[in-house]
């Protein structure tokens, strides 16, 4: 289960997800900036934090793969170096679903008649 081909495929995702939510809050930055509203404080997160969540996955591979090297660990303790990656993959998911698209859910909008 544990090969290094599988965890560079999980680090592989975990930048991909970074990646693209970096490039989502840009967009979100761009549109709250035009519409004159404050940025919300996850989008601002991950454009002002963006190499620190870099770091993650390069410092969760290099955990994994130490683990993997050391003949004396068992294969359960390597297999779970292995799933804290995916674990991890998942957390990010949710992180990045969460700054980038649910302060859209939150704007007031308004109607055309609420000027006064």
């Amino acid at each position: 289960m544990f090969s290094i081909k599988n965890a560079v495929y999980v680090a592989i995702m975990q930048v991909g997800v970074i990646v693209v939510g970096v490039l989502a809050a840009g967009l979100s930055y761009k549109a709250w900036s035009d519409m004159g509203m404050a940025l919300p404080t996850p989008i601002a997160m991950l454009i002002n934090h963006t190499l620190l969540f870099l770091a993650i996955p390069l410092v969760w591979i290099t955990f994994a793969l130490l683990v993997r090297s050391r003949p004396e660990a068992s294969d359960n303790v390597k297999n779970l170096a292995f799933w804290s990656g995916a674990l991890l993959l998942i957390a990010l998911v949710v992180f990045v679903f969460h700054a980038d698209v649910t302060p859209w859910f939150n704007i007031d909008w308004g109607f055309a008649g609420d000027e006064g």
